[in-house]
């Protein structure tokens, strides 16, 4: 009988013991690759965290930035409107100014000097 020549007792153990030993590599793996994942998952949900409170801080900075920008707008118009509230001013002194120069010489009459000295310290 060639049947009793085979002898499985042994093949049957290799085979049985490697696939022991490919489950427990597999699940080894298996539990590796979860742990790496739930890993990288929380690294993922980080940076993400971060680069949202960087766009928050962003988009506060730009808008600060407009408001600043608006400000600047409003105060250079004032600064106009000054410069040419000053320039009708000085013309108008100008005019003050040549009156007085033109006037003739009977008009001229003497000042008290703290009067005399503010209208100079005025020129």
């Amino acid at each position: 009988m060639p049947i009793r020549f085979l002898k499985l007792g042994p093949a049957l153990k290799w085979v049985t013991g490697g696939t022991a030993v490919l489950a427990m590599l597999a699940g080894g793996a298996w539990a590796y690759h979860s742990w790496k994942t739930g890993q990288l998952e929380s690294q993922v949900i980080e940076i993400r965290d971060s680069r949202d409170r960087w766009k928050d801080a962003a988009r506060s900075h730009e808008s600060r930035a407009e408001k600043m920008e608006q400000q600047y707008k409003q105060a250079r118009q004032s600064v106009r409107d000054l410069e040419q509230e000053l320039s009708a001013q000085e013309a108008h002194y100008e005019s003050l100014r040549e009156q007085i120069r033109q006037a003739p010489d009977e008009e001229d009459g003497p000042v008290a000097p703290v009067l005399r000295d503010t209208l100079e310290a005025l020129q």
